[in-house]
């Protein structure tokens, strides 16, 4: 029958494309989509690119056609199975309280509770870059000995460390 067999659609012999995710179809003589595996759908009802949708994975068709994910703050849509949620944050940013609802809401690129990652705390120095930048003062107590201070104080300046010194030893005899 010239009017739904596959392999000869509309005219003998000739066979309707094969169908991405889908299985091929003819009806009235016209190739067409006969139907999507689970989970996928034709969304942009083209024949050429099948059901390219993956229902549980496109952020623009998510779970059905035409359902768009909102962008969370800085970060992208993301979707599952469940629906819509957080597909991943932008450079520099985590979600470190786990609520897809506010999005990624840590400037892990600058902030030293959460230098480049959830938890990462930079103690007393800050962050730049989501590296810890540690203080590099130095405070060297002076001791008795003829210049063994003044060395290391050299040393550590020749280094990079900011040093101080102190003028008297750091220590009382009674």
């Amino acid at each position: 029958d010239l009017t739904t067999d596959v392999n000869s659609c509309s005219v003998c012999g000739f066979s309707c494309p094969a169908v991405a995710n889908g299985t091929r179809a003819c009806a009235d003589g016209v190739c067409g989509i006969g139907a999507c595996a689970v989970g996928f759908d034709d969304c942009d009802d083209d024949l050429a690119t099948g059901c390219e949708s993956d229902l549980a994975a496109d952020p623009g068709n998510c779970l059905a056609c035409g359902t768009v994910c909102p962008t969370p703050d800085n970060g992208v849509a993301g979707c599952s199975s469940t629906g819509c949620g957080l597909g991943g944050c932008n450079p520099g940013y985590s979600d470190c309280d786990g609520d897809p609802a506010n999005g990624c809401e840590r400037t892990t690129a600058t902030d030293p509770g959460n230098c480049g990652g959830c938890g990462i705390r930079c103690g007393s120095g800050s962050c730049t870059g989501s590296q810890c930048d540690c203080s590099r003062n130095v405070l060297i107590l002076a001791d008795d000995s003829s210049g063994g201070s003044a060395a290391l104080g050299t040393a550590l300046t020749a280094a990079g460390y900011i040093v101080t010194q102190s003028a008297v030893p750091s220590y009382q005899y009674d």
